[in-house]
């Protein structure tokens, strides 16, 4: 059998609980996370227009389908993302 892992310090040990009842933290996290779908949607978008622009004459091919896909997807949960920190703010402001 492994021996049991040694403790961890105290000043690591708590990080979870820190992050997780940090307001400042689960915000920034949610607007990284948008950001970051925002890109890759955004990059995807750009993939697609420029095989079009290169090949027009192939149609949809898989890469085209598997890069519009990536769109809809990433884009839709950006703006999930976006739409779901504006209705937070709308609701919290209100009180």
């Amino acid at each position: 059998m492994a021996p049991a892992p040694a403790p961890l310090p105290a000043a690591v040990a708590g990080w979870w609980e820190r992050v997780n009842g940090s307001p400042a933290w689960q915000d920034g996290i949610f607007c990284a996370l948008a950001v970051l779908y925002g890109i890759v949607a955004a990059a995807s978008f750009i993939q697609v227009a420029r095989i079009q622009c290169r090949v027009p004459e192939c149609g949809w091919t898989i890469q085209k389908v598997f890069q519009f896909l990536n769109f809809v997807v990433n884009g839709g949960t950006w703006f999930n993302l976006l739409y779901k920190k504006r209705k937070l703010l709308a609701l919290l402001s209100t009180d």
